[in-house]
């Protein structure tokens, strides 16, 4: 039993991994919907929120992430974070629609830990969301119950 645990552990441990070709908009992330700015306005704010974010893990020391992908012309912006001393490292997607100029968009942002079974991760949608409202100048809404 112990040979076909070793056997199969890489196997587990790579079927366990988060990269960020998993993520997607729509899966499991949140979604906020804004009214009034531009694209370029919401894109900006939206990108320097990503990049200013510092991660909410008590037990880590500051943590930042490095952007990966900027598709403007698609509304993509992928991030992460390396591995740490408590996490595997993370990946956060940013997927604004429609990526043109329009009455209203929408927002969503997908964090995910690279190995799903790490409970220390950080989650970085609500930091990403908070500075996006912040960075257009607008108040962060109340929590829905």
């Amino acid at each position: 039993m112990r040979k076909l645990f070793i056997a199969l552990l890489p196997a587990l441990l790579l079927t366990a991994c988060a990269g960020s070709e998993d993520l997607a908009p729509g899966k499991t992330g949140k979604k906020i919907t804004l009214s009034g700015g531009t694209y370029d306005q919401i894109w900006n704010a939206s990108l320097a929120s990503v990049r200013s974010a510092h991660g909410t893990q008590a037990l880590e020391v500051e943590k930042t992430l490095t952007v990966t992908t900027e598709d403007k012309a698609n509304g993509k912006i992928v991030a992460g974070t390396g591995m740490s001393v408590l996490s595997w490292g993370e990946v956060i997607g940013v997927w604004i629609s429609p990526a043109a100029d329009a009455p209203t968009h929408t927002v969503e942002v997908e964090s995910r830990s690279k190995m799903q079974t790490n409970v220390f991760s950080n989650n970085w949608e609500d930091e990403i969301i908070a500075g996006i409202y912040k960075n257009l100048g607008m108040v962060v809404p109340a929590p829905t119950k």
